[in-house]
């Protein structure tokens, strides 16, 4: 599922840092330049001779979020068409001339921002700047190649739908963010990509396509020339103002209940256990991301323990903070055979409780800070991750200071702001338990847990 594989990725991305050394236990990043256009667009370089490779990526500050009602995915749908051509290039010869230079274009569209971007060997740097620049600033959108576009996106969601573990991902969402635009799948819907047409293509563009609003990276072995040419191609890029913010609805948690949908045939039951949780900017992040390592972000966690190793019920369990610019969701995620439905998540919700009452353990806490820190740097090794890693720091409005007091910060936090952080993130008492099954399978034991159920058909 694209929100859910964007925020693993986000979020193990924001875990990690590039560096050449460190001074009293700060990260020293590489060398970079910022530089602000006239138009708005903030472009960042950060050149790199250790290999002859030119790395681009544009981050749109605005993603799916944004879709209109009733036109949920048009974001993606307009993202991807980048790869069909611009004014003066067809689909066919932009691809071709991609191929050429050993080079592709990969977009992404999350529910908060969007990115595009290519690279290739420095010896094509000028050439693929140019054809970077026109993907981004003339897109052709043609009536022929949406058509076909919106026929494979129809076709994922279609795909979506027969895995359960994705589906579930998404009924959760529904249920728990209901017409918070957070609950709407980037992809859209069958109907809604249907009725998509060229204008709602075109219109999306320019309400996100905004130099003001979007940072350019350039990472690197590149040439002055090819600097040179990059800003004065990305000066064309006109300003245009920003749309007035539209009030979204607010997201409240509510008591425990458990929401089966209902899917005739299925032969395993998935269960997520969820609540709205955090944003990106919440001082604790680091604290609820130890939180949450120690319960069920990492093989030896008390969910993986319990759950798994203990009694057997499933063959994986974990838990997320998915922290965006609204609250995202705290959310335990596993599955199991249908006869041990009721003694899964009774065992879940237990481990929750007691992992509320006693927070982490010395050992646990140092355990998960080792972990962290450890993977901290591994994760970031080349210029495009830590490119990536600046811009999103950019979108949330976060000092870069994250990255270069990152062992510090972690090293430094107390088991008392750890127990702070999972009395705030994990309510027990809030969760909404979303089941999705064979009615016939698990309704009985699901009454015999002696929570609130609902049953709704899974659409």
């Amino acid at each position: 599922m694209l929100k859910k594989i964007s925020f693993l990725l986000s979020l193990s991305i924001l875990a990690s840092c590039s560096h050449l050394g460190s001074q009293q236990g700060q990260f020293q990043l590489r060398p970079s330049e910022e530089v602000k256009l006239e138009n708005g667009l903030t472009v960042i370089f950060i050149p790199n001779s250790s290999l002859p490779r030119l790395g681009l990526q544009l981050l749109l500050k605005n993603g799916s979020a944004t879709d209109p009602q009733g036109k949920e995915g048009v974001s993606l749908l307009m993202t991807q068409m980048l790869e069909m051509g611009t004014t003066t290039r067809s689909a066919t010869k932009l691809a071709s001339e991609l191929e050429n230079l050993g080079s592709e274009l990969n977009q992404n569209v999350t529910s908060d921002y969007i990115t595009v971007s290519t690279s290739g060997l420095s010896q094509y740097e000028s050439d693929l700047a140019t054809l970077f620049a026109d993907v981004i600033l003339n897109p052709a959108f043609e009536a022929k190649e949406i058509i076909k576009k919106k026929s494979e996106q129809i076709s994922s969601l279609q795909r979506m739908r027969d895995d359960p573990s994705s589906w579930t991902d998404v009924l959760t969402d529904r249920e728990i963010f209901g017409s918070h635009p957070y609950g709407k799948l980037s992809a859209g819907s069958e109907k809604s990509v249907s009725n998509l047409q060229r204008a709602d293509v075109i219109r999306q563009y320019f309400k996100i396509f905004k130099p003001n609003e979007a940072i350019l990276s350039v990472t690197g072995q590149y040439s002055p020339e090819t600097r040179e040419l990059l800003l004065n191609q990305f000066k064309k890029w006109q300003y245009r103002e920003s749309e007035k913010a539209v009030a979204v609805p607010a997201v409240t948690n509510q008591r425990l209940r458990v929401i089966l949908f209902h899917q005739k045939g299925l032969q395993q039951t998935q269960i997520r256990m969820s609540r709205v949780g955090v944003q990106r900017t919440d001082p604790l992040f680091l604290s609820y991301r130890l939180a949450n390592m120690t319960l069920g972000g990492a093989f030896a966690s008390r969910l993986n323990q319990k759950v798994r190793d203990d009694k057997g019920l499933t063959y994986s369990i974990y838990s997320q903070v998915d922290a965006r610019k609204d609250p995202g969701l705290f959310e335990v995620s596993t599955f199991t055979r249908h006869e041990k439905v009721k003694e899964t998540i009774e065992t879940s919700l237990e481990t929750l409780r007691e992992y509320v009452k006693e927070g982490p353990t010395a050992r646990e806490l140092s355990a998960a800070k080792s972990v962290l820190i450890g993977q901290f740097p591994a994760a970031l090794e080349t210029t495009d991750r830590m490119a990536f890693n600046m811009m999103l720091l950019r979108l949330y409005g976060i000092s870069d200071d994250y990255l270069k007091k990152f062992n510090q910060n972690v090293n430094g936090i107390s088991r008392s702001q750890v127990r702070e952080a999972i009395e705030k993130l994990i309510v027990p008492e809030e969760l909404q338990i979303v089941v999705y099954s064979d009615r016939e399978a698990v309704e009985a034991q699901l009454k015999a847990l002696g929570i609130p159920l609902i049953v709704k058909e899974a659409r």
